[in-house]
């Protein structure tokens, strides 16, 4: 989807998507995916590259519910509000989602927020276990190290990280990644993005902590799918 994010947890008839992008694109890769209904979107927070798809969304596909932060629906966008059918609901640190199988946990913000700004996105802890198979992916809008450092501690290791915003110079260092571990970490940024996205010194220290790096630019649709051994990613593009 360019510069932005949006990301389809799926498992079973289960639909979910975090973040929509930035325009029509994300119901290009939607519907590229195979998708046909969506049970909730959660909005990490209202920065346009987040959101700005989200009407498209809801003119292509049922909608059930969209889930924002606590208290951040008060600034929502009116293209977002009052749709008939869906659902608006707002979570806190400590909530749980299901989505099939995995458990979205609500990591961050700690806080009530308004949602406009980078150190109020929702980051979600996604587990998944069933027939010996596990897998924990955690997502972080485009939160950075500040906020990280605040959460980091309590989810510990993971399989899989969203680097924060886009895979910024700031959005994780090696002692971050000391705590998580991840055997993989992916950016979702564009080609020829004027913010330099996704930097080198976050590239840089994915591969010194002994992690795979891989971002949208290069490989398109990257998806990742537990297995008996951990998981596996498969790329649109080589």
């Amino acid at each position: 989807v360019g510069q932005a994010d949006a990301i389809l947890v799926r498992q079973g008839s289960t639909v979910v998507l975090v973040d929509s992008g930035l325009d029509e694109r994300v119901v290009t890769a939607l519907v590229r995916n195979n998708v046909h209904h969506i049970d909730a979107v959660f909005v990490t927070h209202w920065d346009e590259d987040h959101w700005g798809g989200l009407p498209a969304v809801l003119e292509q596909f049922s909608v059930g519910t969209i889930a924002v932060a606590a208290d951040a629906l008060e600034d929502a966008p009116a293209e977002v509000l009052n749709r008939p059918g869906v659902e608006y609901r707002q979570v806190r640190r400590g909530d749980t989602v299901d989505i099939g199988s995995f458990c979205a946990r609500v990591m961050w913000p700690f806080e009530s927020v308004n949602g406009e700004g980078n150190e109020d996105s929702l980051v979600l802890l996604l587990s998944y276990v069933q027939e010996g198979k596990g897998l924990r992916i955690l997502l972080t809008g485009d939160a950075e190290l500040d906020q990280e450092r605040e959460f980091v501690q309590e989810v510990g290791d993971i399989d899989v990280l969203k680097l924060g915003h886009h895979g910024s110079k700031v959005s994780v260092d090696g002692e971050l990644l000391d705590v998580l571990k991840p055997e993989l970490s992916l950016a979702s940024a564009g080609e020829g993005n004027r913010y330099g996205h996704p930097s080198d010194a976050c590239i840089d220290a994915v591969k010194e902590a002994g992690g795979v790096f891989a971002c949208t630019i290069e490989h398109g649709d990257i998806t990742v799918t537990p297995t008996a051994n951990g998981f596996a990613m498969r790329c649109q593009r080589p």
